[in-house]
């Protein structure tokens, strides 16, 4: 198994540069397949959802966000 900082090393980095930007890469990865994720959630939701539904659903949300927010 390869250390950090023989990886770093044949990267040509710092050890703390290397670790920093392999964090980055992997937020970003898992930020991007979060985003997709809802996506794919969400486009589900509207498939089948009417004006409606959408509406009440919206209006539903802001009433508890709102309430949350001043109590």
């Amino acid at each position: 198994m390869q250390t950090i900082r023989h990886a770093a090393h044949q990267a040509g980095q710092s050890p703390e540069l290397f670790v920093q930007l392999a964090l980055r890469g992997a937020l970003a990865q898992h930020a991007s397949d979060e985003a997709d994720r809802l996506d794919r959630a969400v486009q589900h939701l509207l498939a089948g959802a009417t004006a409606a539904h959408l509406l009440a659903a919206v209006g539903h949300a802001l009433t508890r966000t709102l309430g949350a927010a001043l109590a």
